[in-house]
C-alpha cells in the first residue's frame, strides 16, 4: 500500500510501515525541541510479537479477558525497556492455529478467537541508569547484616507490587518512584526481604516468597 508520508508520497510499503508513518506523522508535533521527550525515537517495528520461554505469540489482552490493546502493548515496550507503545493493530482469531500468552498473567489462550498482535510500534529508550535489576537491600539476619532480594510486598502480606517498588527507588535510588517492575514468574529459592520493616521471607520454612526481577525508576 502507499507510504502517505504526505499527500504526493505514494511509495509502496508493507501496512506496518504505513501505520508507522501514520504514527510519526500523528505525534511530530510532540517531538519539537527543548521538550521532554526532544530525543525520543520510534523503535522498528515487532512484527508478530512473541511472549515468555515457550515462543508463544503475546496476547491481545494483559490479563486474561481484561486490559486489552495498549495496556498489553505497552507492558510489552515496557519490558525491554521502553517507555511505550506508540502503535499496534490486532491479529485476530488467531488462537486455534497459533497459540497466544497473556503477559500479565502468563495464560495460555489456545482457542479460535484468542487475538494476538500484527505489530507493535514502541518508543522512548529508557536510560540504564534508570534500570535496577538483582534487586538487594541490606537487613539484620542472626546478628549480622546480609544483602537479601527485595520482596515483592513493602510489609508483610500488604503494599504489595507499586507501593514495595515505590519505597526501593525512593530509599535506594536518586529517583522518586518506579515507573514499571516486574515479579518473579514462580517462588524465590533464596531468601526476600520486605523494605517496610525488614522481615525476612525464608522458603526454607515453607513460605512461597517472591521478589522483583527488574524495577524500572522515575
Amino acid at each position: 500500500m502507499w507510504r502517505e508520508a504526505s499527500p504526493s508520497d505514494l511509495v509502496c510499503v508493507e501496512p506496518y510501515i504505513r501505520a508507522l508513518t501514520a504514527s510519526e506523522n500523528r505525534q511530530a508535533e510532540n517531538q519539537r525541541a527543548g521538550g521532554v521527550y526532544d530525543r525520543l525515537r520510534d523503535e522498528p517495528p515487532y512484527k508478530e510479537p512473541i511472549w515468555g520461554a515457550n515462543n508463544y505469540r503475546l496476547d491481545w489482552c494483559l490479563n486474561f479477558g481484561s486490559e486489552c490493546g495498549k495496556p498489553a502493548a505497552d507492558n510489552f515496550c515496557k519490558r525491554r525497556m521502553l517507555t511505550g507503545a506508540r502503535d499496534f493493530e490486532m491479529d485476530a482469531d488467531i488462537g486455534a492455529s497459533d497459540p497466544t500468552i497473556t503477559g500479565g498473567s502468563n495464560d495460555v489462550c489456545n482457542e479460535s478467537y484468542c487475538a494476538g498482535f500484527k505489530y507493535i510500534i514502541c518508543y522512548g529508550p529508557i536510560p540504564s541508569e534508570r534500570v535496577f535489576q538483582n534487586l538487594t537491600i541490606s537487613a539484620r539476619y542472626n546478628g549480622s547484616i546480609r544483602e537479601f532480594r527485595l520482596d515483592e510486598c513493602y510489609t508483610w502480606d500488604t503494599g504489595c507490587g507499586q507501593k514495595a517498588a515505590d519505597a526501593y527507588c525512593y530509599e535506594e535510588t536518586k529517583y522518586a518512584k518506579a515507573f514499571y517492575w516486574v515479579l518473579d514468574a514462580s517462588p524465590s529459592l533464596d531468601k526476600t526481604v520486605t523494605i517496610g520493616i525488614y522481615e525476612i521471607c525464608d522458603p526454607s520454612t515453607g513460605w512461597k516468597c517472591y521478589g522483583f526481577q527488574m524495577i524500572i525508576c522515575k
